[in-house]
């Protein structure tokens, strides 16, 4: 994937792995050596995919600390972006199956680390699994302490953006099970987490996948699919509406559940938003000024940054944001779609999706990072920029 010695390519994706699965929380710090051991492996050669992206990203990255380094450790986070976009852009070969792998790669480190977090609660309250999808706080494995629920979710969200072409395309019986495993583990840890936002999005994955597949690949349904679907449909709403084993008690039990009974999809993200708009023009320069004035974080990438650095970084993260769209659409516009296509278009709309609605850079770097190391991969079809 990223040199012709095997060795490096062991080294750079055990370090990716770790990278993804955050080992130890440190995971950012693995970053500059991977950088590192690629400049060496291509003999000092430094490639990136688009020169005009990395330059925006290393700008951000300048910009966001000077206008946040007062706000502590958070203030260096940015300077992991043109790391992350220099690591993608190195693939020794930017082919589909490379961008496959990496993909692969990252969502099953993400998912690994939900699936820690799950043994680590399951041996605490393994007598009451009941209380473990009740209680209200949760536990890391790394940290051994509680974690945000919302920081943790968003770990879910590269495997549930993988899981249809897992499962409908891929040829690796290996690959398919190990990505069946982590992602009905990563489940279920996330059922326990409580958070609507991720199976809503899940939902919408499958949704705009399937919808894909029909238009542009199969085409068609077959009498086999319909019948299984039919059939799976039936066997769920007959254990409802009979309360098998008391399903219905149980499964209203769950605090997620609760929460669609109580609060449906209603969220306060909207409201916080409504409450912030205005003092964009009130505090230009970051500081967290809007936030202490409101009382509340704003939920989305976009206004996260501008209230923590001000309007120079955030324009910068709102142009790569275009910039990301535009690979997007140059690589869905070919007439001819492909199984490769459709997992590119799922990916990009469930984990952006999370963009209007956490504050990721700031909640959860480290999905960034994995992101953007994806997202630099995308200018596979032009030739990568050598500066020797």
């Amino acid at each position: 994937m990223w040199s012709d010695k095997k060795c490096i390519n062991y080294i750079v994706n055990i370090l990716l792995f770790a990278v993804a699965i955050n080992l130890f929380h440190y995971g950012q710090f693995f970053l500059p050596v991977i950088c590192l051991i690629l400049f060496i492996d291509n003999h000092f050669q430094f490639r990136v995919s688009n020169l005009k992206s990395f330059i925006l990203l290393c700008f951000f990255s300048i910009s966001f600390f000077l206008f946040s380094y007062r706000m502590g450790f958070y203030s260096v986070m940015g300077f992991c972006l043109p790391m992350a976009y220099y690591i993608g852009s190195n693939l020794k070969e930017n082919s589909e199956e490379n961008m496959k792998k990496l993909l692969y790669l990252l969502a099953f480190g993400m998912a690994a680390h939900l699936v820690l977090n799950l043994f680590l609660e399951f041996y605490y309250w393994h007598d009451d699994l009941s209380y473990m999808f009740n209680k209200p706080s949760h536990y890391d494995f790394w940290l051994r302490g509680k974690v945000r629920t919302t920081v943790m979710s968003t770990n879910y969200l590269l495997i549930l953006s993988c899981v249809y072409y897992l499962f409908r395309f891929e040829r690796n019986r290996v690959l398919k099970w190990i990505g069946f495993m982590l992602f009905a583990l990563s489940s279920v840890y996330c059922v326990a987490l409580g958070r609507r936002t991720t199976f809503l999005i899940l939902l919408l994955s499958l949704f705009f996948a399937c919808t894909y597949d029909l238009l542009f690949i199969t085409k068609k349904i077959s009498r086999k699919h319909l019948i299984r679907s039919f059939v799976a449909v039936l066997m769920v709403a007959v254990s409802f509406y009979f309360d098998l084993f008391h399903i219905n008690e149980e499964i209203r039990q769950v605090s997620l559940i609760q929460r669609f009974i109580h609060k449906g999809l209603f969220t306060e993200r909207f409201t916080i938003l409504k409450e912030s708009l205005p003092l964009f023009f009130k505090y230009f320069w970051g500081g967290q000024q809007i936030s202490n004035e409101t009382g509340y974080l704003i939920h989305d990438l976009w206004g996260d940054i501008y209230d923590y650095a001000g309007i120079i970084p955030f324009l910068c993260v709102l142009s790569y944001s275009f910039m990301v769209l535009t690979n997007i659409c140059k690589t869905n516009v070919k007439k001819e779609k492909s199984a490769f296509h459709l997992l590119i278009f799922d990916w990009f709309i469930s984990c952006s999706l999370i963009f209007f609605l956490e504050p990721v850079m700031t909640g959860s770097s480290i999905y960034l990072i994995c992101y953007i190391i994806i997202a630099a991969c995308l200018d596979f079809r032009k030739k990568s920029i050598e500066i020797v």
